[in-house]
């Protein structure tokens, strides 16, 4: 009866996600609903009440690639390419903000400890800690195998709340500037959503109804035509080396130019919701991994890195901001990317917008002006440079 089956797992699952955005909306969305979800599930892990592999037990971690290329697609789909290219800044401040950040890692660990513990921990996402994990067990590095785990682990811990609360000044500051500019030409773009909820998608879009979409067996359609651009993305990976994320948010981008792409496809696959809990899930997995005597064995060492990593991306991303146009606060933000990622950045985006404003205008205007930069900035650092710039690292690992 209270074995942790697909079915109990699940329903687990969903009662700390709900907890959790309960809890946040008591704190103002000062503390995003998954970071509270996550430390929930952490807490309940080390009391040994809830199994460490519940969510693999749930069955939904089956549907983690899947679920990534269809929201990452649908983001490209959201964005055009004039907005695209008028977002160059982005891609800019992304990058530099990454390549300053991983240089002083570099250079303090290095001379705080030695060069394997800084290479141990580089920026990136969960490709470069399985890289730099693979390394260092091949060479017996054990402490760093570990090092590299409960960076992977608690940056986002640490992240998350900082990038709550930049983003917040960031909305209000739009709000408060009055800038009917920022609404564009009055046709609102359709952002990939969970929680704070996407447009509807009534109507055909710009761009996104040549397709042939008629009301009847359009999800099956959606559908179709999403897996299809999953698949072409996976196996293009396999030709080019490029990952297969950055060619579904690019393929995204392309057709929905070209027409063959609704801007709101997410919608017409009426799925948006389910999809939301999976990647919610897939964000809350990312806390199983730390354990008590991980985080007393590498207390200090973990506090240094966390703190290099925090005032490099503080120091740069304002400053490389600035010069590019930014404002603080989202400068830094989108320096941050690369401690938190995708879809925690997404995540991270809706729950602030959905709790600063009410009104649809001004939440898609957000959305275009915080959620899409944020995406942008953390496929340029996370998803693509990071893993680049990694996979070289970790090969003058000794």
């Amino acid at each position: 009866m209270f074995s942790f089956d697909i079915l109990q797992s699940g329903l687990v699952i969903l009662v700390l996600l709900l907890a959790g955005e309960i809890l946040s909306r008591r704190f103002r969305g000062v503390f995003p609903s998954i970071l509270v979800a996550g430390i929930l599930f952490l807490a309940t892990v080390w009391a040994g009440i809830l199994p460490k592999d519940l969510v693999e037990s749930s069955g939904l971690t089956s549907l983690t690639i899947l679920c990534i290329t269809f929201m990452l697609t649908t983001m490209g789909a959201s964005i055009r390419l004039k907005e695209l290219a008028a977002d160059w800044r982005v891609v800019a401040l992304a990058a530099l903000t990454l390549v300053c950040q991983t240089a002083m890692m570099l250079l303090v660990i290095w001379m705080i400890y030695d060069w394997n513990t800084a290479i141990g921990t580089i920026p990136g996402g969960s490709p470069v800690a399985f890289m730099i994990q693979e390394h260092a067990r091949a060479l017996g590095h054990d402490d760093i195998v570990v090092l590299a785990t409960l960076v992977m682990c608690v940056r986002s811990l640490v992240a998350s709340p900082i990038v709550s609360v930049l983003l917040r000044k960031e909305s209000r500051r739009l709000l408060d500037s009055h800038d009917e500019s920022l609404y564009g030409d009055g046709e609102l773009p359709v952002i990939a959503g969970g929680s704070a909820g996407g447009a509807s998608g009534s109507g055909p879009k710009k761009g996104g109804g040549s397709f042939g979409f008629s009301e009847m067996g359009s999800v099956y359609k959606a559908l179709l035509l999403l897996y299809a651009i999953s698949w072409c993305a996976n196996r293009l990976q396999m030709l080019t080396g490029v990952p297969q994320y950055v060619l579904c948010f690019v393929l995204g981008v392309l057709l929905a130019e070209a027409g063959i792409l609704p801007r709101d496809i997410l919608n017409r696959t009426k799925s948006s919701g389910f999809l939301n809990f999976i990647m919610m899930t897939i964000v809350m997995m990312g806390f199983r991994d730390a354990t008590p005597e991980m985080f007393r064995d590498l207390l200090i060492p973990l506090i240094v890195v966390m703190a290099v990593n925090v005032g490099s991306i503080c120091i740069f991303g304002a400053l490389f901001g600035k010069l590019l146009g930014f404002s603080v606060p989202m400068g830094m933000a989108i320096g941050f990317n690369i401690m938190i990622g995708f879809p925690l950045n997404l995540i991270i985006s809706e729950d602030i917008i959905g709790y600063a404003i009410t009104d649809e205008r001004d939440r898609q205007m957000l959305m275009t002006h915080i959620a899409t930069k944020m995406i942008i900035g953390g496929l340029t650092s996370t998803t693509c440079l990071a893993t680049l710039i990694g996979s070289v690292l970790v090969t003058f690992m000794v």
